[in-house]
């Protein structure tokens, strides 16, 4: 066979898979004859070898994380820097409300103006504070 055949490319892929999945020769024949169909891997059909190469893909590649995803979702990139986010942030974090709640308020208040808490004008902001304490107040809690 010629260096280039794939059908000794996916053999010799085979055999990598099968030693980095740490195989034993037992073990590694009955996985060919039950994915496969044969009990070696030269007696292998295309659709045998592509069958037997997808399991130990699969089974040698580490599982996939999951992306991941933001800490506090909604929460506006400049709270750090504006000490009213901060109140806001606050506010609800003790009422144990998200961040949307928040945002719900804003497009209250605003009427419109302001979609995202990061470019509220600190007067709208001032609003969102006192709407968030009034809710603390009405709901039981502080601020």
């Amino acid at each position: 066979m010629a260096r280039t055949d794939p059908v000794r490319r996916q053999l010799v892929a085979i055999h990598v898979l099968k030693s980095k999945a740490g195989m034993d020769d037992s073990s590694y024949r009955a996985m060919l004859r039950e994915i496969g169909g044969a009990s070696s891997s030269k007696d292998l059909t295309a659709t045998g070898r592509a069958k037997v190469l997808d399991h130990l893909r699969r089974i040698t590649q580490p599982p996939v994380a999951k992306p991941r995803s933001r800490p506090y979702p909604g929460r506006p990139h400049t709270t750090d820097q504006r000490p009213l986010l901060q109140k806001i942030e606050a506010q609800l974090t003790e009422a144990g409300r998200p961040w949307n709640y928040a945002v719900g308020i804003l497009k209250r208040v605003s009427r419109g103006r302001a979609e995202r808490l990061e470019f509220a004008t600190d007067e709208d902001l001032r609003k969102v504070v006192a709407a968030l304490t009034y809710d603390a107040r009405r709901h039981g809690g502080t601020t």
